[in-house]
């Protein structure tokens, strides 16, 4: 079998195919990664205390909910539970997961996986090629028995055309794609759900099947007892007080060094709703660690207030996070669908201001259209775009005036914007913000089952988050079909039914190895989606931040994806 392909890097080359992870990136200034010196030895044992935002929502099942909440709780129970995975000390490499190597046939519509041996849910029952293709078919399908239906995942969409799964002699797993498709392994099956957990592949076949061929359509996680393939067991969860986990002595995984993982004995998460009693835990040592949750990421008060209260009793990790955006519904008749309007909106928008009202400026965000600054796919001049350019304030805010009164609303109008109250410190400076344009957003609060319905039925207006911008190392496809005409997906991101979106991954398919008109074409997207159209409003990306307790060490922080490496697998305490 031929190894892993490493897709287009930020590098902007097409690298060779390697199953190799590469060296650990440096960290930000003033951020650390808990890591040891090479010549530390780990020690084993402890429990690790860390934060947790609320209860996790629907069953404990990523196939039904997409939130921080679901995935800083599952990952040390499902671990990097993909076929193929990021790397842990460089996510813009491939590393073998689930499966130890992996082929494509000659024109990559058919992918072959060879899964490892040795793998044990957490009930000691073997993870198997069946399990793969049981995970796969249930989260693409849906499933049904007779006559009820189970709906497919969620996150389907991100699968690509799946034309068939089928578990194969060998502990092998085969999958047929609909059309050639060279970049599904890395834009699908691997970077799945970035940011609700490591891993993804948490039904059990041999505990889920039955209970659906019964006819309970909605059976999750929580149900069959949360049996998992990560370094952790459920101990105990305890709505609304703690979630206990406690080191599986059947996990698989060892470090570069060959020591068996994980170093801890369990993990506690209590649940702490509140940012500032979370901060206050820290100080006085009943938690060792924050979260990677929306409600309690630190702004930059708190990361300096936390700085100057414990000095070198405390070390923050910083990772790149989602890119926040509005997102806008065009697909359903408003003042939404006149280009006019959705541009007058974004020239109007001062998004240095925004993020610094909201986060606090650059130690938890940073201002940029799409993918990382650093990367050799974002535009050369977008600092100059009208809207991004502090320089042109006063003129940007001129044209949206005009904009809008050449499309009909001098006098503005008034629409719903729906939100989650996580978010309210943004939605409400939106608001504020976009009033004396003349656009009145009410702001609607949904909960996270509401959220999902409303999203895919496209049963809103505007909205948060969710962005389309994509991980470097993975390349435009990896959120292809989260670009598509809503008539194509109702998943999408923003709804629309533009049909030139499509028309440029067409133009990328077409040149997939030639990195350089690969960049040319995505440039024009990105300028043809932000300034030409405005279908989608980007306006900065967030920082996850994390303080975490000198003693930490070993943590794997992503450069990029808060999702990534949840599992908790290589930390351990130093005390």
């Amino acid at each position: 079998m031929r190894q892993a392909r490493l897709w287009p890097l930020a590098l902007g080359l097409v690298t060779f195919w390697a199953l190799a992870c590469g060296p650990r990136g440096a960290a930000p200034e003033g951020f650390g990664t808990g890591a040891q010196a090479v010549d530390e030895e780990p020690k084993r044992g402890g429990i690790l205390t860390v934060a947790q935002s609320d209860d996790p929502p629907g069953g404990w099942d990523p196939m039904r909910a997409s939130t921080t909440n679901l995935g800083h709780a599952i990952g040390p129970l499902t671990g990097a539970a993909k076929l193929v995975k990021p790397c842990r000390d460089d996510v813009d490499k491939l590393c073998p997961g689930l499966a130890e190597r992996w082929e494509a046939n000659a024109d990559s519509t058919q992918y072959t996986f060879q899964i490892r041996e040795g793998v044990k849910w957490h009930d000691g029952q073997p993870f198997t090629a069946e399990d793969a293709a049981f995970w796969i078919d249930l989260a693409y399908n849906g499933a049904r028995a007779g006559d009820k239906l189970r709906a497919p995942a969620l996150y389907k969409s991100d699968l690509g055309a799946i034309k068939g799964v089928e578990a194969l002699s060998g502990n092998r797993l085969r999958v047929t794609l609909e059309a050639p498709d060279p970049f599904w392994v890395a834009a699908g099956i691997v970077q799945l759900l970035p940011n609700t957990g490591s891993g993804v592949t948490w039904h059990p076949k041999h505990l889920m099947q039955p209970r659906i061929q019964a006819g309970e359509m909605s059976v999750a996680p929580a149900d069959v007892g949360f049996v998992g393939l990560g370094p952790y067991r459920m101990e105990k969860h305890e709505k609304g007080s703690i979630i206990q986990y406690r080191r599986f002595d059947g996990y698989w995984e060892k470090d570069d060094k060959g020591r068996g993982l994980p170093f801890l004995d369990g993990i506690d998460m209590p649940i702490i709703q509140d940012p500032g009693a979370m901060d206050a835990a820290l100080r006085t040592g009943r938690i060792d660690g924050g979260a990677r949750n929306i409600g309690l990421r630190l702004n930059a008060a708190r990361y300096e207030a936390l700085k100057n209260a414990m000095g070198d009793k405390v070390w923050f990790a910083r990772i790149e996070g989602a890119l926040h955006t509005l997102n806008l519904n065009t697909a359903r008749p408003s003042p939404l669908q006149d280009a006019r309007v959705r541009r007058a909106m974004s020239l109007w928008i001062d998004r240095d201001e925004f993020l610094t009202a909201t986060f606090g400026g650059a130690c938890c965000g940073a201002v940029h259209p799409g993918v990382s600054p650093d990367s050799v796919w974002v535009n050369p001049d977008w600092k100059t775009w009208p809207g991004f350019n502090p320089a042109t304030r006063e003129k940007d805010k001129a044209e949206a005036r005009r904009l809008m009164a050449e499309a009909g609303y001098a006098n503005g109008f008034e629409i719903p914007y729906f939100t989650r109250r996580p978010h309210t410190d943004i939605s409400e400076f939106a608001t504020g913000h976009l009033a004396p344009l003349g656009v009145r957003l009410t702001i609607e609060f949904v909960d996270e089952a509401d959220r999902a319905r409303r999203e895919r039925g496209g049963d809103f207006f505007i909205r948060n988050f969710d962005a389309w911008s994509f991980e470097p190392g993975v390349g435009p496809e990896q959120y292809r079909t989260r670009l598509q005409r809503s008539s194509v997906n109702p998943a999408t991101i923003m709804k629309h039914e533009d049909p030139k979106i499509e028309e440029y991954f067409q133009r990328l398919e077409r040149v997939a190895t030639n990195v350089d008109e690969r960049v040319k074409i995505w440039r024009e997207l990105e300028r043809y989606l932000v300034l030409e159209q405005a279908l989608s409003i980007p306006t900065f990306q967030i920082y996850q931040v994390i303080p975490y307790r000198s003693y930490v060490k070993g943590s794997s922080i992503p450069k990029r994806g808060p999702g990534h490496n949840t599992d908790f697998a290589t930390d351990w305490l130093d005390k």
